[in-house]
């Protein structure tokens, strides 16, 4: 047990967070925006954030396409065919060749990656011509690239994501139809609904450590480094979240007071007193408060374990700060993908059944396919 533990501002990290910190940034910097699409022309490139009203009257007349698992409808026009290409449901329009085909793909973490330089760079190299990229929310953006051959073919790519699955709507038309079909399009995307089975909260984002882990950042806070811990922190409160990386621990149901403590404190902090703690084998909660230069603060801390590191969260804010969910809502979204295991469960101290559950007030002892040729 002791290896996994050690004191707060020692933890150790690993070098992942440089990659995360980047992801970071790029994914703070960009906001959510809802669009009607742009016309195609070589000034539409690179990025955009600005929101444009959408389609308000329907512009044909509707089939419902339904799926089951995962749970979502559109609405196509009725004049273009189902048929299946490449394995995925595709809706063609026989006049004019257009298409859209809807792929639905297991969650993959790295998407949570995906911004205009890299989505630039693989279009490029797949021969075709990136055109212009929009962040829609932090879990679906929209991205519009060209095929120029003999004829020119315009794609747009609408890809939404949870935590379990990942679907994308692929636009192919000739470009000599897409302004006769520009109303249509959007009318389509604007009628995708989906119900997704594990939401990402609309005010969180997903950061992906190449080592095999992902971590809730909430969109408004900012992130950095800081030795060998990722600190973000919200600038409105003043409340801070601090992340780093422990040694393996196998078991946190054994986790002791003492130890927790120990971990917890820092040199500045005057009257620690730890509120509460629970644990199971891989994943535990405590709460406390301390006073520094005679400002009280509260932190609330959780640890989880994967056999292969232990990951710590630390949320510290000044008494009578309001932080919400914010501390609940990243450790129930925090899970290692280096175990069968989620490593999700809901430590927050509100409903679940531990091993261990402690009041220590009297002790003190968690690109597609051109179907559209």
């Amino acid at each position: 047990m002791g290896n996994g533990f050690q004191k707060k501002d020692k933890v150790l990290f690993f070098v992942a967070v440089i990659a995360l910190l980047s992801l970071v940034v790029t994914i703070v910097s960009q906001k959510s925006s809802h669009k009607t699409l742009p016309v195609y022309n070589e000034e539409n490139t690179r990025e955009s954030v600005v929101a444009t009203p959408q389609p308000t009257k329907p512009v044909f007349e509707a089939q419902i396409y339904t799926n089951e698992s995962p749970t979502f409808s559109l609405s196509v026009p009725k004049d273009w065919e189902k048929v299946t290409k490449s394995g995925y449901t595709t809706f063609v329009h026989k006049q004019t060749g257009a298409s859209v085909q809807i792929r639905i793909k297991d969650y993959d973490p790295l998407v949570n990656s995906d911004d205009a330089d890299g989505l630039s760079r693989a279009i490029t190299d797949s021969g075709k011509t990136f055109m212009n990229y929009t962040k829609l929310s932090t879990s679906s953006y929209e991205v519009l690239y060209q095929d120029k051959g003999a004829s020119t073919f315009d794609y747009i790519d609408e890809v939404y994501w949870d935590r379990k699955n990942m679907i994308t709507l692929e636009f192919i038309v000739d470009d000599k139809y897409y302004m006769d079909l520009k109303d249509t399009i959007s009318t389509i995307i604007s009628s995708f609904v989906w119900q997704r089975e594990m939401p990402i909260p609309e005010d969180f984002y997903l950061a992906y450590f190449p080592d095999g882990f992902e971590l809730a950042l909430p969109d408004a806070w900012t992130a950095s480094l800081q030795g060998e811990s990722l600190y973000a922190y919200d600038p409105q409160t003043g409340a801070s979240l601090t992340y780093s990386i422990g040694g393996p621990t196998k078991d946190l149901s054994s986790i002791s007071a003492n130890e927790l403590i120990a971990n917890m404190q820092g040199p500045n902090m005057a009257g620690f007193f730890l509120e509460y703690y629970k644990s199971d084998a891989t994943s535990s909660v405590a709460t406390a408060n301390y006073t520094i230069d005679g400002q009280k603060y509260h932190m609330q801390y959780y640890i989880f374990s994967d056999g292969v590191a232990s990951y710590h969260l630390f949320f510290d804010y000044a008494d009578g700060v309001d932080i919400g969910n914010v501390p609940q809502t990243c450790a129930a979204l925090f899970r290692s993908f280096r175990t069968p295991a989620e490593n999700s469960q809901d430590v927050s101290g509100n409903n679940t059944e531990n091993n261990t559950d402690n009041n220590t007030e009297n002790n003190t002892d968690n690109n597609g396919e051109n179907n559209g040729e």
